[in-house]
C-alpha cells in the first residue's frame, strides 16, 4: 500500500516523453553545458514547460539556466 507522502509526490508527477523538450537541448547546453551535460535534458524540459522550473538541491550547476529553481526547503514551505 502506498503511504500518505508518496501518493501526494506521485498523484503529481507527469512523465514528459523526450520528444517534446528534444528542441530545447541546444540552449540548455549553451546554458549549462560546461557545468554539468547530464542536467542538459533536465533544463531542456524546464524551457519547454512555460513557467515551470527546477526541483534541485543543486543551485551551482544552474546558475547559468535562467529558469526558477526550487529547492526542497522552499518546496516543503508551499505543499
Amino acid at each position: 500500500m502506498e503511504s500518505q507522502e508518496n501518493s501526494f509526490l506521485t498523484e503529481r508527477v507527469e512523465i514528459i516523453e523526450k520528444h517534446n523538450y528534444e528542441p530545447h537541448l541546444n540552449e540548455a547546453e549553451k546554458r549549462i553545458g560546461k557545468s554539468d551535460l547530464g542536467d542538459v535534458p533536465f533544463l531542456a524540459l524546464a524551457l519547454s514547460r512555460p513557467n515551470d522550473g527546477i526541483w534541485t538541491e543543486n543551485v551551482k550547476h544552474f546558475k547559468n539556466a535562467k529558469v526558477k529553481l526550487w529547492t526542497t526547503k522552499e518546496l516543503m514551505r508551499i505543499v
